[in-house]
């Protein structure tokens, strides 16, 4: 084992731990950090285009911002994989009548990764 030098420990003091969490389903990921921004986003926005547009590409750990037909598709992949329905469409043609909402499904996805995130970052922050 190598000693630790004191003169290395400030430079020690200052490291910080990180972590990724993503949620498998047989072997299969399911949803990841980004994909929990885009379902609390789209919770908190009832829409999936204000969704996107009120996250950063670097957010959803993408080098661009994302596109309506990406999110859609990455929301449909995920529904496939689960084999059910985390989001719905809300048709409507008056003004906030239509757009989407999460399904109890995603509802308590989303809490799950959230419990398990916040679970992770508080026992990282524990010396």
């Amino acid at each position: 084992m190598v000693p630790v030098l004191t003169e290395n420990m400030e430079l020690l003091d200052r490291l910080t731990p990180r972590f990724k969490l993503w949620l498998e389903l047989d072997g299969v990921t399911i949803l990841g950090r980004g994909g929990a921004l885009l379902l609390r986003s789209i919770e908190e926005h009832g829409s999936i285009s204000q969704a996107l547009r009120s996250l950063s590409a670097e957010e959803l750990g993408a080098a661009d911002p994302p596109s309506y037909r990406f999110a859609w598709g990455y929301l449909q992949k995920v529904e496939e994989r689960l084999g059910a329905a985390i989001v719905e469409k809300r048709r409507g043609h008056r003004a906030g009548a239509g757009g989407t909402a999460l399904t109890a499904l995603g509802r308590t996805l989303l809490k799950r990764f959230e419990e398990l995130e916040n679970k992770l970052t508080a026992s990282l922050r524990e010396d």
